[in-house]
């Protein structure tokens, strides 16, 4: 009998951290404050429909890169570290899970924007109602409601447009932060390089040590150039 198939937009969604993690960002707050300020922008200059077309497919393509940047680059036993290390207070899935999620996030989001921003731009608000008014009889209250769902679609689509720019902030920290990660594990590496075992007690110590650090055991001797291990 079969298993039950995996749910991957569910599984990208928790690995991201949930609705939790989206509410609670600093790249979906400052967006939400950029998008009310700039509402006299949105609500009586539709050109601003432009931007995002123009600009959206490069950004695409940037995350994208970033993406293949993680999967290609990096020491594959930092990757299975990151894959043993969980948060389980925050999220149930590994550092690495999550990492992919980040990148699997900024994507979907700018996709959606371009999908939304397309259908903003050859489905307008007044070209809606003038189609309705040829069938039915509309009254003010009906026309203030299209009106402000009018309005409400253009604030969500430029709202979508800051948010996806500032993802692309947050795909630049997270390949410093990848960086930052393998640096890190590099030094580890070469530092373990760079030790020998101690005769007497099989500690680890530095090449060029006099000493061991664990029994004191003089290693002068064996490290001299008169005398080369």
């Amino acid at each position: 009998m079969s298993k039950k198939p995996t749910n991957i937009f569910k599984m990208y969604w928790n690995a991201y951290g949930g609705f939790h993690a989206f509410w609670a960002s600093y790249y979906f707050l400052i967006p939400l404050i950029i998008t009310f300020f700039c509402s006299n922008h949105w609500l009586n200059n539709k050109v601003w429909i432009n931007d995002p077309l123009t600009i959206l497919p490069s950004l695409l393509g940037f995350t994208l890169a970033g993406y293949a940047m993680w999967l290609s680059v990096g020491n594959e036993k930092l990757k299975i570290l990151l894959s043993s290390k969980f948060n389980k207070k925050n999220n149930d899935y590994s550092l690495f899970m999550q990492i992919n999620a980040s990148f699997i996030h900024f994507v979907i989001f700018q996709i959606v924007t371009l999908i939304f921003v397309y259908f903003l731009k050859y489905n307008d608000v007044a070209n809606l109602i003038k189609i309705i008014e040829d069938y039915y009889i509309l009254y003010n209250s009906t026309y203030a409601v299209l009106s402000f769902l009018g309005n409400l679609f253009y604030a969500i689509g430029f709202f979508l447009f800051i948010y996806s720019i500032f993802t692309m902030l947050a795909t630049v920290l997270g390949i410093f932060r990848i960086s930052f990660w393998i640096d890190s594990h590099n030094r580890k590496l070469a530092t373990e390089e760079q030790t020998i075992k101690c005769p007497d007690c099989y500690g680890n110590a530095l090449i060029k040590a006099k000493k061991c650090m664990h029994c004191g055991c003089d290693f002068e001797s064996i490290n001299s150039d008169s005398n080369p291990s």
